[in-house]
């Protein structure tokens, strides 16, 4: 049984990087990744985005609101982490959007494959056979 800990993860063209350690070795992992946001339903941004950003895909969600609870959505699904933050640059940098409407867009595209993937800060890693597994 071999144990590591994350050293290192970040985003790069083709998705997430991760580096894991332990006593004797170190491991490179290259995950490819299409991060996501979402937006409130609203056809001109959808249409200004799709404009914008060719390499992007756009689909109607439901998403769960602490305080409006189910509301209708666009799920905005980018070809690699790259796009994701030209994208976002792109929406907290223009005066055209309220940021308010957007959901996700605070978190960088290592949190959300993280997220996803149930990884967490500090956990370890277990690697049998050619799976992993959390082992905290």
């Amino acid at each position: 049984m071999k144990i590591y800990q994350i050293l290192d993860v970040y985003s790069d063209q083709n998705g997430i990087n991760i580096w894991l350690y332990n006593e004797k070795e170190r491991i490179h992992i290259k995950k490819p990744y299409q991060p996501f946001f979402y937006f409130r339903k609203n056809e001109s941004v959808k249409r200004l985005l799709q404009k914008k950003f060719k390499n992007i895909k756009i689909v109607k969600d439901i998403k769960i609101d602490l305080i409006y609870g189910e509301i209708e959505v666009y799920k905005v699904i980018t070809q690699n982490p790259l796009t994701y933050n030209k994208i976002i640059s792109f929406i907290k940098y223009s005066d055209i959007f309220t940021e308010t409407d957007f959901y996700n867009i605070q978190l960088s595209p290592e949190t959300l494959f993280m997220f996803e993937k149930k990884i967490y800060p500090f956990c370890r890693l277990e690697k049998t056979e050619k799976k992993w597994s959390l082992f905290f």
